[in-house]
This record gives C-alpha cells, sequence and structure tokens, in this order.
C-alpha cells in the first residue's frame, strides 16, 4: 500500500529516476540527444521547482508522483 505526502527535497533523485523510467518506456520517439536535452531540463528546472505529491512505500520510498495545478 502507498501513502500521498508532498515531495521533499530529498525526493528529487528519485522523481527524476521515475520520470527517465517512464519517459524511456513510452517515448520512444525520442532520441538519446532529445532525452539528455529534455531530461537536464527536468532534472535541473522543472522538478526542484514545482509543487508534487508523491506515493510512497513504508520506507518512505516514492514509486511515483504527480503535479496538478
Amino acid at each position: 500500500m502507498f501513502t500521498l505526502r508532498a515531495a521533499k527535497c530529498e525526493d528529487l533523485a528519485r522523481n527524476f529516476e521515475i520520470w527517465c523510467t517512464s519517459v524511456r518506456a513510452t517515448h520512444q520517439f525520442l532520441s538519446a540527444e532529445d532525452f539528455d536535452e529534455i531530461g537536464a531540463l527536468v532534472e535541473k528546472s522543472h522538478l526542484p521547482t514545482a509543487d508534487f505529491t508523491v506515493a510512497v512505500d513504508a520506507d518512505d520510498t516514492a514509486h511515483g508522483f504527480i503535479g496538478t495545478t
């Protein structure tokens, strides 16, 4: 079972890992260069500044995140 909580700074690396895994699984049309360019923006600009809710397990490890406005 997962619990929802507000994302913390400590979640950034895991959320980027989740993002990478998700995009690689669903965006086969991206070239490696496109993925790297977009990934750098997501990692350095978007994830650190947006408000996210994360789904965490009993060990407080994030398994997914969502941002809404």
